[in-house]
């Protein structure tokens, strides 16, 4: 289940508008609502792609560090995010 938040976070996260795009006054004490951008399918394996090697990273840093059993339950949010970009 946190492999999929996690990733459906970065889609969002992906999907903001650009910053550049709301003027400082707009935004000041209240909500904004502003469309968020269309991710073609590339866009959404990209992100995923980047979330895979972001977590292998962590599994490398883990091994490093002799947490092995952090180590293997990225592994298995890993096989998870794999699916996906297959």
């Amino acid at each position: 289940m946190n492999v999929l938040r996690t990733a459906l976070a970065a889609i969002a996260n992906a999907e903001a508008p650009p910053l550049d795009t709301v003027g400082p006054a707009e935004a000041v004490g209240r909500l904004v609502d502003h469309p968020r951008l269309l991710l073609a399918e590339a866009d959404l394996v990209a992100v995923l792609r980047a979330e895979i090697a972001d977590c292998e990273d962590t599994v490398a840093r883990f091994e490093a560090c002799g947490r092995a059993d952090e180590a293997a339950a990225l592994r298995d949010e890993l096989d998870v995010l794999r699916a996906y970009v297959a």
